[in-house]
């Protein structure tokens, strides 16, 4: 896995802080509910089912109060909440701390580990026991009811302690990352470490067409090919997926531009709506805004509102009007991600930027259509949640 500073330093921060802030107030509730079944009868019970799944682990069980009040806060999740949010009050001069911050705190061992994994499992130990999951008499029974209960809040429990691990392990690799990056005084000849090959991502208005025939040798001879429509002679990819998903909102977006789906004034009442201080007078002149009536403007307005806005990530689409050509002609579903497998040696270029590798055909091993690849972004306009008018759109673009 290649490991690059945040894109957006603000939004992942928030995103990181918000997370945390949230985690933290469920596993108030969480805890409480461990508290609550914690009865010595419940506890011996579960102790007595989970010894038929792990002896060793078992033990856990009859000290159940020990996570709900002791073992989640020496997860430092607080400290590490507060650090984030003092770098977003005070400036990227604390994000030093964070890293730190994050790496603090005691894992959980290897018995508690196999506690937990033993708990999803407490109905086959209850078995042993008499108790037939499932049947009218052992789900009424309120022995079976109480022990299961507390498996479930120290589940429920576990869930938030793996997610807020997996938020401090991604905090302290990026964030470190980062001030690593920061502290050096060739910052631009800096690239992450990185595996002989990996799973690198490129969103593009064609990826229905790589699916099918993989990156072309030669550039095609009806349009403009890869390389930011041909001006470079290298393959753009992302080592970080949600920058790939957010490239390909916009080239959704650009299509719906391009077909009459999304209108200047579609995109004027979404600047509005978010309070965006925009100037147009220095990028339209003197012109009525309630005058720009074609797909180009659009685009425009388009591009200046990915400028602008917080709510998203800008892609900086250089030519618009090429990109306006090549999506009337193109089918709506084939825009997409490909997740390409590919070989990283010295020749290829990085660019931290938007943790980007330029890479040559020869580079790419084996590409694949990522399908699980769904929208993020929030529509422009309501009216692009139905696509009414995308089938018209794309019959249109069949006829050509």
């Amino acid at each position: 896995m290649i490991i690059t500073p945040p894109t957006n330093l603000r939004r992942y921060l928030e995103t990181r802080r918000d997370q945390l802030t949230a985690i933290i107030d469920k596993s108030e509730d969480a805890r409480a509910k461990v508290a609550l079944y914690s009865t010595d009868d419940n506890q011996r019970l579960l102790q007595k089912w989970l010894r038929y799944i792990d002896d060793d682990a078992s033990h856990w069980a009859h000290s159940s109060s020990h996570f709900s009040e002791y073992r989640f806060e020496k997860m430092e999740l607080r400290w590490l909440r507060d650090n984030i949010d003092s770098a977003l009050t005070h400036g990227p001069t604390l994000l030093h701390y964070i890293p730190t911050a994050a790496e603090a705190g005691r894992p959980l061992d290897d018995s508690e580990k196999a506690f937990f994994a033993t708990l999803h499992r407490a109905s086959e130990g209850a078995m042993e026991y008499g108790f037939e999951p499932g049947t009218p008499e052992t789900e009424d029974d309120p022995d079976y009811q109480g022990a299961m209960a507390l498996a479930g809040s120290l589940t429920s429990l576990h869930a938030l302690m793996d997610e807020a691990l997996s938020i401090k392990a991604d905090a302290a690799a990026r964030i470190g990352t980062l001030v690593h990056l920061r502290n050096r005084l060739d910052p631009h000849k800096w690239r992450p470490a990185h595996e002989p090959v990996e799973t690198l991502w490129h969103a593009s208005l064609y990826a229905g067409e790589i699916d099918r025939t993989g990156f072309l040798r030669e550039k095609p001879k009806t349009r403009k090919g890869m390389g930011n429509f041909g001006s470079q002679a290298t393959i753009s990819l992302t080592a970080e997926r949600d920058i790939a998903v957010s490239i390909a909102d916009c080239l959704t977006d650009a299509w719906d531009i391009a077909h009459g789906l999304l209108t200047p004034a579609d995109i004027l009442t979404r600047i509005g709506e978010e309070k965006l201080e925009i100037n147009f007078q220095s990028h339209f002149g003197n012109v009525d805004l309630n005058a720009l009536t074609t797909p180009l403007d659009a685009m425009k307005l388009f591009r200046l509102y990915l400028a602008f806005t917080t709510t998203r990530e800008n892609p900086v689409f250089v030519n618009p009007e090429e990109l306006l050509e090549a999506l009337s002609s193109t089918n709506r579903d084939d825009i997409g991600i490909v997740a390409c497998e590919t070989r990283i040696d010295d020749a290829a270029e990085f660019l931290v930027g938007e943790a980007e590798f330029r890479v040559s055909v020869d580079h790419i091993v084996e590409t694949r259509m990522d399908r699980s690849y769904q929208r993020v972004a929030a529509p422009i306009t309501t009216r692009q949640t139905t696509y009414e008018d995308v089938a018209t759109a794309q019959a249109g673009v069949a006829a050509v």
